[in-house]
């Protein structure tokens, strides 16, 4: 049994549709991507096995691709962990230069793209009691 997609109003199911005078706090921010960080560390490390096992005299008594490895694996693991911390400090940075907005649902798509401060909707909140008063 399937319900049809257009429901009345008075439907008990269906959740309430936010009136344009609701405005939805949300915080912005730019936030790194963890993933892009521990990916360019354990690159870094590689590089650096791979320098490191260039410019290292060949050791008889082990084979060049096993000591490559060996390197590779002593490297990347540090450079997980410093580009973790790196993330946490750019990360860290990012919540500190996060700004709060207000978003409020609209039918009119010609404004819809704008954001309103806190400052701004203390004008806006101003100006719907004015509003409401008139009426």
């Amino acid at each position: 049994m399937s319900r049809s997609a257009s429901s009345t109003p008075d439907d008990p199911g269906q959740p309430e549709s936010p009136t344009p005078s609701d405005p939805t706090q949300l915080v912005l921010r730019r936030a790194p991507r963890l993933s892009v960080f521990l990916i360019g560390g354990a690159l870094l490390g590689v590089i650096a096995a791979l320098i490191l096992n260039g410019t290292q005299e060949p050791n008889p008594d082990f084979v060049e691709e096993s000591a490559l490895g060996f390197f590779m694996v002593t490297l990347a693991v540090p450079g997980l962990a410093l580009s973790a911390l790196a993330w946490l400090l750019v990360d860290r940075r990012s919540k500190k230069r996060a700004r709060t907005v207000y978003a409020e649902p609209t039918t009119d798509y010609d404004n819809a793209d704008f954001a309103l401060g806190s400052t701004d909707l203390d004008e806006l909140r101003r100006q719907s009691r004015e509003r409401d008063a008139e009426q």
